[in-house]
């Protein structure tokens, strides 16, 4: 153990230790504890890192030498402020990315009710020269209600020949999307709505 000098014991207290389970071999480098290394390993590091919090306190006091207990708790504390910092981020970083997901999943499904709405349509068929390959939105906002999504967007559709803007209000509930209005304008100034069956040109 650490040669700690004091008038009287010093209390240890173990505690688990969320710096050497969040980093593990990284932490046990810097503690002195060389162990942590087995994190490397394929199928121990999957254990590992209880061990590690667990048994990190007990390991890195036993190990390395320390100037008193005071010290020893300072940066163990840093190390978990770190990793819980490192975690918030984690979270917040996957979040954003479900959140992109579910909001491009949502995307596709309203590009291809629009496609085939404007497939029901001879004259947006003929316009639009099906089938799109690709698409992008523009501009494009939706509020969630529970168990309901209301969009409002204005989404750039591509063709080989073509592309049209297609603008559009929809409502989802039960995970199925009903259009409330759709209208396709397109680079020649002609416009298409499939809904009301009112074709012409841009006004």
């Amino acid at each position: 153990m650490s040669d700690v000098i004091s008038d009287e014991p010093v209390k240890i207290e173990y505690k688990w230790n969320w710096g050497a389970f969040i980093f593990s071999w990284i932490w046990g480098l810097c503690n002195g504890v060389p162990l942590a290394l087995l994190t490397l390993i394929p199928g121990v590091n999957f254990i590992m890192p209880f061990v590690l919090g667990f048994n990190g306190d007990k390991w890195a006091w036993e190990n390395k030498e320390w100037a008193s207990y005071d010290q020893f708790r300072a940066v163990q504390k840093k190390w978990s402020i770190t990793g819980g910092v490192l975690i918030g981020f984690m979270v917040l970083f996957g979040t954003v990315i479900v959140s992109t997901l579910d909001v491009r999943i949502e995307s596709d499904k309203l590009v291809d009710l629009i496609l085939d709405e404007a497939s029901k349509s001879q004259d947006c068929d003929k316009l639009f020269q099906l089938p799109v390959k690709d698409y992008r939105n523009y501009d494009s906002t939706y509020e969630i209600n529970e168990d309901r999504i209301k969009a409002s967007a204005t989404i750039i559709l591509m063709s080989d020949r073509v592309e049209g803007e297609a603008h559009v209000e929809a409502v989802q509930t039960n995970s199925v999307w009903h259009l409330e209005s759709l209208r396709i304008f397109f680079d020649d100034g002609k416009v298409c709505d499939p809904i009301s069956g009112v074709n012409g040109k841009r006004g």
